[in-house]
């Protein structure tokens, strides 16, 4: 650990004890939602070396004072696995960095300390490429690190390469691959036209195309896999009927289907029921009937949900206009029914129609920025600075040049349509985008989705997070108590996932198609249709399966059949888990 400032400057002694009381206040820069708490250090006075492993050589000699986001530890706690703000990935000497509480990290298996390496961690040599792991298990057996040193670089230069769970394109993409980046080769198809490839530091392996590699070594000595599953069925699978929430199956998912590429013919979606959802945060709140593809405006607001009976919309207002308002399907007898906190979001009716439940502020802090989402108040970091430089004034002045943010937290609530018997919620700090259904309210919070229920005597119940990843956001429960839909980020892009309320059962039903193109689509903000065999999303996937503009889609319950619906009217998402569209039942 650093031991003598004196060769620092006090800019970097500054960013440097910032970073050490990082965990004192984590907030999002939408105040109002907050992602997951990342691990971050900073790189001591001596600088360090970034490693695939200790018995390699170095990617990257870091300078004193670098950012880093700690991903998971070594069991004795010497090594840490980090990320770079450039997004390189390795294992450092954790003996050389500012950090805290790494007991808390998830342990990762790494290399012993040998004894070249033990005395002292600066490593020669140079090695330019990207190293990164292959995030998700694939149905391949695995094959040991090959003896030959046979290894591939991407060739790609301006876009990913679909990394694959078996050789050939039907079957599923598993993880994607940088452009220059390296990889071991551990196995080969027949044909050789395929390789099976693993990240130089271990972990699983997937396989990839031999058109965009160019392969080191002899490839004959590698082993050629032959005890592969076959590629899935491309036959959408059948649905199955909505369970008990106790009795919740994991459901198999379907290849992603092909993106359509001309609009559905109006009036003849095959679906039914009423939408509301909102051009916008705070734009127009639209009504769309499903069976007669009819469109209007109702009013302006954030958040539109439907009631259950279909005939009354709850949305709520900021600025001058703040509140939580109630209004006929009709736009008829808009009233207001509580404005006594600030940034009140994300409205959602009880099963029976007699209660709302949202989210609203609950006190802020003020804090200065670090990095990202690290924001830490200006008391906290006086008390983590040295005695000798507490009253320093250009210390002061410094702290006082990072930017400032005020930092909301928020819980949630309940009150009945008229605007009576208000009460709060059990619910997690940061709590956000909650959906009540007959099973109880599952919501979002900085610590992943977490279920309650409208009782004084209720606690959080964690369904799902990723400890490493977080960003686990926006739920939206089946109706009946069946599974939880939700959006999660994926590197650059949002996807759709699904889980049991018991947290089995974890599956995507969105992925992007291919990674050949300048930018990855996203899908996000779910919701169930009323009989909670359909789920409908935003996405601004194109046909070329690139980003484009945004679009409402909808699916099966279990991924298949997805398409677009023929609303036409100019979509814009925020990324901060604002309620898009509610799916009621039909009114005559």
């Amino acid at each position: 650990m650093l031991t003598n400032p004196q060769p620092l400057t006090r800019v970097l002694l500054l960013a440097s004890v910032l970073t050490l009381v990082f965990l004192t206040v984590v907030r999002a820069q939408d105040a109002t939602l907050a992602p997951a708490i990342d691990q971050i250090a900073v790189v001591g006075a001596r600088g360090v070396a970034l490693q695939a492993t200790l018995t390699q050589a170095s990617i990257a000699q870091l300078a004193p004072g670098v950012l880093l986001t700690v991903k998971a530890r070594s069991a004795d706690g010497q090594l840490l696995y980090v990320q770079t703000e450039t997004r390189q990935v390795g294992w450092v000497m954790a003996g050389d960095l500012l950090v805290v509480n790494i007991s808390g990290l998830p342990v990762m298996a790494a290399p012993p300390l040998s004894a070249e390496t033990s005395a002292s961690n600066t490593i020669t040599g140079t090695i330019t490429q990207t190293v990164l792991l292959v995030p998700t298990s694939v149905a391949a057996s695995d094959v040991s690190a090959p003896t030959s040193g046979v290894t591939a670089f991407v060739t790609l230069q301006d876009s990913r390469l679909n990394l694959r769970s078996g050789p050939g394109v039907a079957y599923p993409v598993v993880a994607k691959a940088e452009p220059g980046s390296r990889w071991a080769v551990v196995g080969r198809s027949v044909a050789a036209d395929w390789f099976q490839l693993r990240a130089l530091n271990g972990g699983d392996s997937a396989w990839a195309a031999a058109t965009y590699l160019q392969i080191d070594g002899d490839t004959a000595t590698l082993p050629v896999v032959a005890d592969l599953l076959p590629p899935p069925e491309p036959t959408p699978r059948t649905l199955l009927p909505t369970p008990a929430a106790s009795t919740v199956p994991e459901v198999a998912m379907p290849p992603v289907a092909p993106a359509t590429t001309s609009a559905p013919t109006p009036g003849k979606t095959g679906l039914a029921g009423t939408l509301v959802f909102q051009d916008r945060i705070g734009g127009t709140i639209y009504v769309y009937d499903l069976a007669q593809d009819t469109l209007r405006p109702v009013t302006g607001g954030i958040d539109p949900a439907l009631s259950p009976d279909g005939r009354q919309i709850a949305f709520t207002r900021d600025g001058g206009g703040n509140g939580l308002y109630v209004i006929n399907l009709d736009g008829a007898d808009e009233r207001l029914i509580y404005n006594e906190r600030p940034l009140l979001r994300s409205p959602s009716w009880s099963p029976d129609g007699q209660w709302i439940a949202f989210s609203r502020s609950n006190g802020y802090d003020d804090c200065r920025i670090l990095r990202g989402s690290v924001c830490v108040p200006d008391e906290a970091i006086l008390e983590s600075l040295p005695t000798e430089l507490q009253m320093d004034a250009e210390v002061t002045r410094l702290m006082r040049g990072i930017p400032n943010q005020r930092a909301y937290h928020s819980v949630l609530a309940r009150i009945s349509p008229a605007g009576s018997d208000y009460r709060d919620i059990p619910s997690m700090d940061y709590a956000a985008a909650p959906d009540w259904n007959e099973a109880g309210i599952v919501y979002q919070s900085n610590a992943g989705i977490q279920r309650t229920a409208d009782q004084g005597d209720a606690r959080s119940v964690l369904v799902a997070n990723d400890a490493l990843l977080g960003y686990f956001h926006d739920p939206a429960w089946q109706p009946g108590g069946g599974r939880i839909v939700f959006h999660r980020k994926q590197g650059s892009h949002w996807q759709i996932y699904i889980v049991n309320p018991d947290g089995s059962g974890l599956a995507a039903l969105t992925r992007p198609v291919t990674a050949l193109v300048d930018e990855l689509p996203s899908n996000v903000s779910p919701t169930w249709s009323p009989d909670g065999q359909h789920i409908l999303y935003l996405s601004n996937r194109n046909s070329i399966e690139s980003a484009g503009a945004w679009h409402f889609w909808v699916m099966n319950a279990d991924g298949s059949e997805q398409r677009m619906l023929p609303i036409d009217v100019v979509l814009d998402y925020t990324f901060s888990s604002e309620q898009m569209v509610s799916w009621g039942p039909s009114v005559r």
